[in-house]
């Protein structure tokens, strides 16, 4: 009998710890998935705002510049409305280049034709040839314009280069200066996406990732040799980061399975890569924790149960047939006197009082 107790026990024990596991891993796995997407939310927000002080940064450089070079190209102007007879010495123009800071020095005539400036391979070239120097022209009927060009290649050389042009004060023309931004480029090469989202990381082992919403390219991914491609061919196309956006789900990126979140700002869709395996560990190993504490609680149980049979049922059974033996055997004076529970109280009782009545 105490072996079958015991054996129900832990049949049942067993059982029961089957179905807690698969309860307690299921929780986990939600509490541990709900965990990490909050912890993805702050640090996409993060993300998300230095993009945001990242594109700041860019624009008020740019404003200053501009203000800057603006300046330089007026103060060339002035200086040749009070010395005409500058642009015709290369000398006096390289010493003013070389005063203003500036890469080159042009000024056109009245057709919008450079024919004087600090760089001889240019002279004879006609503004009305080149979409870069087009439209710099409107200020040849308008003393007003003043115009800071974006850094582009520039039309006779394909140089990235930018250009800011002014007219001219002491006659109809235009005087530009030329500058390699360097400042403005180095800027923005260290305000990358890839750059100021590169040392975000999300739980233990996750990462930020940004798309451009222009092209569709990865803009910040954890593996840099895909920056530029096509997000759709690490599997994060328009389809994946709508279905994940402020809502996380499981998706294959890069040949990985991962919990993927998605927000947005202006420019790019931003977003943290969590490996699954993070979220399904953290709920494992809570759960074995768990099971392992029910376990041991379980032989405690078993243990007390197996004692508790042993103590009140086997031994009250086994001094009943003992007592059942000697009256067997002729001792009609014993008595039945198990007490050790309620029901072998009564059982005593009764067979006490069927001897009495045979006697």
């Amino acid at each position: 009998m105490k072996k079958i107790v015991l054996k129900n026990i832990v049949l049942g024990a067993v059982m029961s710890l089957v179905v807690m596991a698969v309860m307690v891993f299921g929780l986990e796995v939600l509490l541990s998935k709900n965990s990490s997407d909050e912890g993805a939310i702050v640090r996409i927000n993060d993300a998300i705002t230095r993009l945001d002080e990242s594109e700041a940064v860019i624009a008020d450089l740019t404003e200053n510049l501009n203000a800057e070079y603006i300046s330089k190209a007026n103060a060339f102007a002035y200086m040749i409305k009070y010395d005409p007879s500058i642009i015709e010495s290369a000398d006096e123009l390289e010493k003013i280049r070389a005063m203003l800071g500036v890469d080159e020095l042009h000024v056109t005539d009245d057709k919008a034709v450079i024919y004087w400036g600090t760089v001889p391979g240019y002279f004879g070239f006609d503004f009305n040839t080149s979409d870069q120097t087009k439209p710099f022209l409107p200020i040849l009927d308008d003393d007003t314009l003043e115009i800071a060009q974006e850094a582009q290649p520039n039309g006779a050389e394909g140089k990235l280069f930018q250009y800011i042009s002014v007219p001219r004060r002491d006659s109809k023309g235009i005087v530009q200066i030329g500058m390699e931004p360097v400042r403005l480029t180095e800027t923005i090469a260290s305000n990358q996406p890839n750059v100021i989202l590169g040392n975000l990381t999300v739980g233990n082992a996750g990462t930020i990732f940004a798309v451009s919403k222009a092209d569709g390219n990865l803009a910040a991914f954890y593996d840099a040799s895909f920056i530029g491609t096509p997000a759709a061919d690490v599997g994060l196309g328009e389809d994946i980061l709508f279905k994940c956006m402020n809502s996380s789900d499981s998706v294959s990126v890069n040949g990985q399975r991962y919990v993927v979140l998605v927000s947005e700002n202006d420019d790019y869709y931003v977003g943290s890569l969590i490996p699954a395996s993070e979220v399904l560990n953290t709920a494992a190993s809570t759960t074995v924790m768990v099971v392992v504490m029910a376990a041991l609680a379980f032989a405690l149980l078993a243990f007390l149960a197996n004692r508790a049979v042993g103590k009140h049922i086997i031994k009250g059974i086994v001094d009943i047939e003992n007592d059942m033996g000697a009256i067997r055997n002729g001792d009609t004076t014993r008595r039945i006197n198990v007490r050790t529970c309620e029901e072998f109280s009564l059982l005593s009782n009764g067979i006490n009082d069927m001897i009495d009545a045979i006697e």
